[in-house]
């Protein structure tokens, strides 16, 4: 068997046999959205720390933690194709919940990673005197502050976080990353640069260097076509209901979820009983105003809308309308819709993505 997927299937396995009140801990965890980018960066620097402790005998046992429920995996269809062409068992996988990281965390014995996000959100603030390690690729948040004494910290704007720990694996110890891992930091850094596409303003200059190192890896790729066979898989979605829709690449800021759609807005719009699916969606996330943000990709072509749904309450729906018809850097075209309490913008600057979005949302819901 592979060895990183080996090394899958037995980190799992530990979890029945380990005694966490006298064993050392290091777990890597993404992000809330667990996209293809935060999930298999996870994966991969946790088998890059498991390989380094076995090349110094350390005795810490290494975990990588997808931050969502198990059932949630399925949502996340890319993520399915690109473990299931590996023949990795999604069973071997580890979730939120199938650990209880607050009773590892009382032992004193965790150390945590957390990669594509460098701000834990409130219900992960537990784990903030654990943090050893931070990678992300969004712009800087004021208010992340790590002891970098205590924290080694690599936050850099570039198109995939998987960038940041395939060239952190490159320069400590390369013989880490076969053939397998790097297939996938591959394909995670070709899907979340739109294959490299330089007219979709995603792709920088490290991401290139990466790549091209991987690629004396890995058997060549056609980096355009493997783009567009992972943005089939992420839109394969005929299996999801509306609402499902709006969990599949799903992340909040302050509490407000942003849902990510592998469609353009004014389509998702156009699903049956819509306003119902949102409506539900609202009082599971327990949030009466989310901003669904829709992308598409037709040709090489890349479009993007957004739309302001408001439950109840359009209090928080009118300041954010409100910042985002002043924002002049997404260009942003206000359009009528036909679904009631939704205000909708089509977007034509497309090089602007949720990332960027999210420091003019943060001015309105720290006010």
């Amino acid at each position: 068997m592979d060895e990183f997927v080996e090394y899958l299937s037995e980190s799992k396995k530990a979890l029945a046999t380990t005694d966490f009140s006298k064993a050392n801990v290091h777990i890597v965890m993404g992000n809330e959205s667990c996209d293809l980018d935060s999930m298999i960066s996870a994966l991969a620097l946790a088998y890059f720390h498991n390989k380094q402790n076995l090349k110094t005998s350390k005795t810490t046992l290494v975990l990588p933690v997808l931050n969502i429920l198990s059932v949630e995996l399925l949502l996340r269809t890319e993520n399915c194709f690109v473990l299931d062409e590996l023949k990795i068992d999604k069973n071997s996988l580890i979730f939120r919940d199938t650990i209880n990281l607050e009773e590892i965390q009382k032992h004193g014995l965790l150390k945590l990673s957390i990669v594509d996000h460098h701000v834990l959100r409130d219900k992960d603030k537990f784990l903030q005197s654990s943090v050893v390690e931070v990678f992300d690729h969004r712009p800087k948040d004021t208010k992340a502050m790590w002891d970098s004494s205590k924290t080694y910290v690599n936050v850099a704007e570039v198109g995939s976080c998987a960038t940041l720990v395939a060239n952190e694996i490159l320069k400590r110890n390369p013989h880490v990353i076969n053939e397998s891992l790097g297939s996938l930091l591959y394909d995670v850094i070709t899907f979340d640069t739109i294959g490299f596409n330089p007219e979709a303003d995603k792709v920088k200059e490290l991401d290139i260097t990466v790549s091209k190192q991987l690629e004396n890896i890995i058997e060549k790729k056609d980096a355009v076509k493997r783009y567009k066979e992972l943005w089939q898989a992420h839109n394969d979605v005929s299996h999801l209901s509306p609402k499902q829709l709006l969990s599949k690449d799903l992340k909040f800021i302050n509490g407000l979820p942003i849902p990510g759609l592998p469609m353009l807005v004014r389509n998702y719009l156009n699903l049956p009983n819509v306003e119902n699916h949102i409506e539900s969606f609202c009082d599971e996330v327990d949030f009466t105003t989310v901003i669904i943000m829709g992308l598409s990709v037709i040709d090489n072509e890349v479009y993007r809308d957004i739309g302001i749904f408001a439950k109840g309450d359009k209090s928080l729906q009118n300041e954010l309308v409100t910042k985002l018809r002043d924002s002049e850097d997404f260009c942003l075209e206000e359009c009528r819709v036909h679904v009631p309490n939704v205000v909708y913008f089509k977007q034509n600057n497309v090089k602007k993505s949720r990332k960027h979005l999210l420091p003019i949302l943060k001015t309105v819901l720290e006010k």
